[in-house]
């Protein structure tokens, strides 16, 4: 418990300074500005806060571990299945869940955790793609399985996420490239329709297939694809399986895509 405690003073702290610095880097107008407050959020977040994610998601697990018959145990399940830091324990999670018992597995909040371990295991490396049917900007349906015999890639962004606008270059670098061997469809959390279309323009992504959720009214892909926070690329052959995925965005991350797509689609 002290050690609980001791954790939520440091994360209250950090992540103060954490959201002061979002809110200075979305309402400042200089475009270099914002990017070194990006680089300030990335780095209060990689080097300090996910840290202290990880250390509460080791406690939470250890809880579970130590009190399989307690209700508790399944709402600390509930958040740890939805958190990014908590992905390198999944293996972890489902061997706890298995050990809880079947009055706590049977409630509504045991159900809402088994899907969410089943999502995480369905759209995993190696796992179907599961299929989706949704309009796309141009209220054109399009289908997933509809690009079998194509690789594809799926990217979950939005216009207000500064990470997910980074890649888009490298993106339009390999559209150009491997299109149309290779289909892009970007799935968009943006709340705001219109900033949406004006961020299609005027990035020019709207050269592949584009859609938003808030649109289609239909977030279950998130859900199904176990995405919780952007931006995530799911890679996808020819044959509807996934063959990587990446969470958030990183040099190392990007270099790793050009280096399948080159290894999958050379000339």
């Amino acid at each position: 418990m002290e050690k609980t405690k001791e954790i939520r003073a440091n994360f209250q702290e950090v992540y103060s300074r954490f959201q002061n610095n979002i809110r200075q880097r979305n309402e400042a107008t200089d475009s270099i500005k914002k990017k070194e407050l990006q680089v300030v959020i990335d780095s209060l977040e990689e080097k300090v806060l996910e840290p202290i994610y990880v250390k509460q998601t080791l406690i939470w697990l250890d809880f579970v571990k130590e009190n399989p018959q307690s209700f508790v145990s399944i709402y600390r399940l509930l958040t740890t299945t939805k958190s990014r830091v908590a992905l390198p324990f999944m293996d972890q999670q489902v061997q706890l869940y298995n050990q809880l018992s079947e009055k706590i597995k049977k409630s509504p909040i045991g159900i809402n955790v088994k899907e969410n371990l089943q999502n995480y295991s369905e759209s995993n490396i190696g796992a179907q793609a599961p299929d989706f049917t949704l309009k796309d900007y141009q209220n054109k349906i399009i289908k997933l399985s509809d690009f079998k015999g194509k690789y594809v890639l799926l990217d979950f962004w939005a216009s207000w996420c500064i990470p997910c606008l980074e890649e888009f270059p490298a993106l339009k670098e390999h559209y150009q490239k491997y299109s149309p061997h290779l289909e892009i469809i970007g799935i968009s959390r943006d709340e705001d329709l219109e900033k949406w279309r004006r961020a299609l323009s005027k990035y020019e992504v709207n050269r592949w297939k584009q859609v938003s959720l808030v649109e289609n009214k239909d977030k279950n892909v998130e859900k199904t694809y176990f995405v919780s926070a952007i931006p995530v690329k799911v890679l996808i052959n020819p044959e509807g399986k996934i063959i990587a995925r990446w969470r958030g965005y990183s040099k190392e991350s990007s270099k790793e895509l050009e280096e399948l797509l080159k290894q999958f689609l050379h000339d």
